[in-house]
């Protein structure tokens, strides 16, 4: 079971480095950035659209866009579904 923790800490920082975000970003709704990305993500709203400003180049954009849902996938509630 630790290796699915150890994922799921991944993929948050993953999270972290393409949006930008601290861990607790979604604190004020009682929502950690795990939540918070698979919130976004789930309601159909573009990924392009909380990746990190400083950071996002067209010629990166879709690189970012699989790091961000690889993030999604090693935060997934349920850690069968997570990756090795």
């Amino acid at each position: 079971m630790n290796e699915k923790i150890d994922v799921f800490s991944f993929g948050v920082v993953l999270l972290e480095l393409v949006t930008g975000r601290k861990p607790n970003y979604g604190s004020e709704n009682h929502i950690n950035l795990a939540e918070w990305a698979w919130k976004h993500y789930g309601e159909g709203k573009c990924i392009a659209d909380i990746l990190e400003k400083d950071i996002k180049k067209d010629c990166y954009l879709e690189e970012m866009k699989t790091v961000f849902k690889l993030g999604l996938m090693c935060t997934s509630t349920m850690p069968t579904d997570r990756p090795s």
